[in-house]
């Protein structure tokens, strides 16, 4: 009986130490992610362009010899970002799927318009603002 408490034990701690590891690597992921994001935003080149601040405006060049810029969101950053805070917390068992996002108080869609997200999104990156509370989100004005 002893043995199989000890094996048991031995068993879960393994358990607990690999799923650490990918945690702690899917969070070395994001950071890089956002370091990107960070940057971006830094970026002075990117001041004068609508939502060039956020970081997650992606510059790219079209037209037949390509040197015509043009901005836009850079979508696979994003969706890269999202499916790994959603393993992350598959892996901390923090997700369910098909969760009824209307019996939440913490989650609210925003109906507002590109120019009134990049507001909210300005409010909620200053250093010492409070996150926003849902109500605070048809508060936002240009």
């Amino acid at each position: 009986m002893d043995l199989k408490r000890i094996l048991a034990a031995r068993v879960i701690g393994a358990e607990i130490g690999i799923r650490n590891a990918r945690v702690a690597k899917l969070q070395d992921r994001w950071d890089r992610l956002h370091r990107i994001i960070l940057e971006r935003a830094a970026d002075p080149a990117m001041a004068d362009i609508p939502g060039g601040t956020t970081g997650l405006i992606l510059k790219d060049f079209k037209g037949k010899d390509a040197n015509e810029p043009i901005y836009r969101v850079d979508v696979g950053l994003c969706q890269e970002m999202r499916f790994t805070e959603k393993q992350a917390a598959q892996e901390l068992g923090q997700w369910s799927e098909g969760a009824d996002e209307s019996k939440s108080d913490e989650v609210q869609r925003f109906d507002g318009t590109m120019e009134e997200l990049l507001i909210l999104y300005r409010r909620v990156t200053q250093r010492g603002s409070p996150a926003p509370r849902p109500s605070d989100l048809s508060q936002v004005t240009p």
